[in-house]
C-alpha cells in the first residue's frame, strides 16, 4: 500500500500506464497497474511500480491484460526498449508469473526492501531489436551503488 499521493502523481504524470479492471457492474477494484516511463542512459524505458489483483479475481487474466496493456503503451506510444519491475526474492509465484509473460531476472538488489532483496526483472519492447538489454547482469548489486544517481 503506498500513500495517496504516490498514487496521483503517477495518475498525473503518467495516465495512460496507469490502469484498472473492474471486477463487476457496481464497479468494484478487480486490479490495477502503475506504470511510467523514463529516459535511463540507454534510452527510453517503461516501470512497473505495482500490479494488484483482488485475491478472489486472481487466476482469471486480470493480471497478463493489466501487463500487455502497459507493454503495449510503452512499446507503441512512448518507444520504450524495454520495461523493468522489482520483486522479492521470495516471491516465487510473483517470479513466475512474469517469467510466463516473459520477463527474466537482470540482477539481484540486495537490501531493496526492508525485509529482503529484490530481483530486478526485464522484458524486451520491439525497439529493443537483439534483446539487449535483457541480458542477465551476474552480479548483485547493494541498495547503495543501485540508488546512486548517473
Amino acid at each position: 500500500q503506498f500513500p495517496r499521493a504516490y498514487y496521483h502523481k503517477y495518475m498525473k504524470i503518467w495516465p495512460d500506464l496507469c490502469l484498472a479492471v473492474q471486477a463487476n457492474a457496481e464497479g468494484e477494484l478487480a486490479g490495477y497497474v502503475l506504470g511510467k516511463v523514463e529516459m535511463g542512459p540507454e534510452g527510453m524505458y517503461g516501470h512497473v511500480s505495482a500490479l494488484t489483483v483482488k485475491a478472489d479475481c486472481r487466476r482469471r487474466g486480470v493480471a497478463q491484460r493489466l501487463m500487455a496493456q502497459v507493454e503495449a503503451v510503452c512499446a507503441e506510444t512512448h518507444g520504450a526498449l524495454y520495461i523493468d519491475l522489482f520483486v522479492k526474492t521470495s516471491n516465487t509465484k510473483a517470479q513466475q508469473f512474469y517469467q510466463r509473460m516473459g520477463y527474466v531476472t537482470y540482477r539481484t538488489i540486495k537490501g531493496y526492501y526492508d525485509d529482503g532483496d529484490a530481483l530486478d526483472m526485464r522484458k524486451s519492447l520491439p525497439a529493443d531489436r537483439n534483446n539487449k538489454r535483457m541480458e542477465p547482469r551476474d552480479k548483485s548489486w547493494n541498495l547503495q551503488s543501485f540508488m546512486v544517481p548517473g
